[in-house]
């Protein structure tokens, strides 16, 4: 549940060097100074190209080397940032449309995606993609009690992950001595107390 700069072969360069890694972790993003600005200017231009990447990538990247990756890839939780990643630059390109013309782009990216890849093996695909988002403020306390009523979900989770606030979750689940089971759609996810107290000690 903790974050880390680290991930995959340290071995190896991703889109990212590792000193743009510490950057980005630490910049002033509301900071002129010329370094910062030079520092936020290599990693937007580093993205992009590793973003363009991916088509050369996609047309021509063997497909078992594609499968090695993404065999490993799929076991964290890169693939769901990625698609986050994908998901709020939409939002914060077309900030002017509403809500509904947002997806609408969404919808459009996730469409195209699948019927190239569909080509990519010689089949024809028709897409419907139809995304319903049902939205709400919320803050850490109240997912907290809505978890501990035997309510939560891991959206509920993802949303405390990335408030900063999963420690307190964790904390609460060993304070409580009680289990706590999370809907996972199909399936369920539990944090027993041992596991909470396992995770905050590798927190340390």
């Amino acid at each position: 549940m903790s974050d880390s700069s680290e991930s995959g072969n340290s071995r190896y360069s991703g889109i990212l060097t590792p000193k743009d890694k510490e950057n980005i972790q630490t910049i002033n993003w509301g900071n002129q100074d010329s370094a910062d600005r030079d520092a936020r200017h290599r990693v937007r231009q580093r993205v992009l190209e590793g973003l363009n990447d991916l088509k050369l990538l996609n047309n021509y990247l063997h497909r078992e080397d594609r499968t090695q990756i993404f065999d490993e890839f799929l076991r964290g939780d890169g693939a769901y940032h990625a698609y986050a990643f994908v998901y709020l630059g939409i939002l914060d390109t077309f900030p002017e449309r509403d809500a509904d013309e947002q997806l609408d782009v969404l919808e459009d990216v996730l469409q195209r995606s699948i019927e190239i890849g569909d080509a990519q093996r010689g089949l024809v695909s028709d897409v419907s993609i139809d995304v319903d988002i049902s939205r709400r403020n919320t803050d850490p306390q109240s997912v907290l009690d809505t978890i501990f009523e035997g309510h939560g979900t891991l959206s509920h989770l993802s949303y405390l992950m990335q408030q900063g606030e999963d420690i307190h979750l964790l904390e609460r689940v060993l304070d409580s001595g009680e289990t706590v089971v999370l809907d996972a759609g199909d399936d369920t996810m539990s944090i027993t107390p041992e596991e909470a107290q396992q995770i905050l000690d590798e927190m340390e």
